[in-house]
């Protein structure tokens, strides 16, 4: 096939063919962060796609069995099975991330520089360099945060919580399936991945801006004059305006930055534990507002989840009054640079929300949530998307009224599991406990929930 498709209709993703995801803390290594990989072992020749000591070479992974299988499957317009994640919410007739993901599209089609449109994909190597371009690495779990949809493996303090707390050590709960076994040389290993090749790199943790790892990756980037020609893509609790911003990001081609604001006010407060509402959100002004950084732009992950799931009346509006402010911040700044001069570009791409559906762990998942939960919630979806600041906020992106309906998906796409629930139950008191929280302060619901079904 000399060109990727780009139909609606057909079953192709360009991340297999210009990217890939490692985990640095257990080696896990796929394609991207949206797999569902159940099973850890490729039915092709028994290949394992974590990487050991004695195979210690992402490059030998991106021209392997799994991934050549994965690429095939999405160029004979097949769903790999991994990718159910994308799949489901196509099945529900929403946009899923391999359409939203228009930087892995363009990426694709300059695969060769300086012939746009000319790139070509192929089952072996991927593109026209036979190189990823894109990287996606998660290098350990520490975190300041113990977030009520997140798990051992992206937060220390949760894996601490759980050593104290074993009744929360349990399949689909909190497992803590952390490994600290060294693999060699991780900085060999990421070596095989990077280079002047690369053309957009994500580093996520844990907390990026606190990882002593991912601190390394920027500086062997900036020190091999990489750095210059990559677009940047960081999650970040903004719990700290480091020298991460001021120093090491402006030396960056562009960056992408997304903010973890899961709700508001006391829902983001319970979400993101120990994480305040109000200094959090002066730190996103703060860098925004800064002469520092130059070329980048600023958007929200929030994950929809039970935890979030009953307030939405209440969060979403404040959300998008929230992201008006930064909106008018960010047009400011963008014309006053395009005005100084025809080198510098406005950088401005809108004030975007990506809502992440919450996979894992299952037991904060919207599969919680018996029919006439939903049913609630879905009433409270209407009338959030309803408020007047939620309604222009939808008129500032184009993104923003496919990403406000993912809302709606998700207590779609997700069936009901009396397993979850009871695993719910069971633990959110022993959770809270361990943090010092109490959702049923968030929404009477919450104490319904807990009930629910229960003899």
């Amino acid at each position: 096939m000399s060109q990727r498709k780009r139909n609606k209709n057909d079953v192709f993703c360009p991340v297999p063919f210009i990217g890939i995801y490692y985990r640095g803390d257990d080696g896990l290594i796929q394609s991207c962060c949206w797999e569902q990989v159940e099973k850890r072992t490729d039915t092709i020749n028994g290949v394992d796609n974590h990487i050991d000591q004695s195979e210690s070479d992402i490059m030998r992974f991106w021209s392997g069995p799994i991934m050549k299988k994965m690429r095939h499957q999405f160029m004979t317009n097949e769903w790999p099975e991994s990718c159910n994640g994308c799949k489901k919410i196509e099945e529900a007739g929403k946009p899923s991330p391999r359409q939203d993901w228009t930087w892995a599209w363009n990426m694709l089609d300059n695969s060769i520089e300086g012939k746009p449109n000319t790139s070509y994909i192929d089952a072996d190597y991927g593109n026209s360099t036979h190189k990823p371009l894109y990287f996606d690495y998660r290098p350990d779990n520490i975190c300041n945060l113990g977030c009520a949809m997140c798990s051992p493996a992206a937060s220390s303090i949760l894996e601490k919580m759980v050593k104290e707390n074993p009744k929360l050590d349990k399949h689909h709960v909190l497992k803590n399936n952390v490994n600290y076994e060294k693999l060699g040389d991780e900085d060999s290993i990421i070596e095989t991945a990077l280079g002047p090749h690369t053309r957009r790199m994500k580093l996520n943790g844990g907390e990026p801006t606190i990882s002593a790892r991912i601190k390394s990756i920027y500086e062997k980037c900036i020190a091999n004059d990489w750095a210059k020609n990559i677009e940047l893509q960081f999650t970040t609790n903004f719990t700290n305006t480091n020298k991460t911003f001021t120093d090491i990001l402006p030396q960056f081609k562009f960056i992408n930055m997304s903010a973890s604001l899961d709700g508001c006010g006391d829902t983001y407060n319970y979400t993101r534990h120990p994480a305040k509402w109000t200094p959090v959100t002066n730190n996103v002004l703060k860098v925004v507002t800064s002469d520092k950084l130059k070329a980048f732009n600023i958007g929200t992950n929030l994950v929809w989840s039970v935890t979030t799931a009953f307030t939405i009346r209440d969060w979403l509006p404040q959300l998008a009054k929230y992201y008006l402010e930064l909106y008018d911040i960010r047009r400011a700044k963008a014309l006053t640079a395009l005005e100084s001069g025809p080198d510098n570009r406005s950088n401005f791409r809108g004030i975007g929300l990506t809502i992440n559906q919450c996979w894992s762990p299952r037991w904060v998942a919207l599969s919680v949530l018996p029919d006439s939960f939903k049913e609630f919630v879905s009433e409270e979806i209407k009338v959030a998307l309803a408020h007047p600041d939620v309604i222009e906020f939808a008129t500032k992106d184009p993104r923003n009224p496919k990403h406000l309906a993912q809302f709606q998906t998700g207590l779609d796409i997700f069936t009901y599991s009396k397993k979850h629930l009871t695993l719910w139950q069971d633990h959110i008191t022993i959770y809270d406990r361990a943090r010092g929280t109490d959702i049923t302060q968030l929404h009477p619901k919450y104490k319904e929930l807990l009930t629910y079904g229960r003899p």
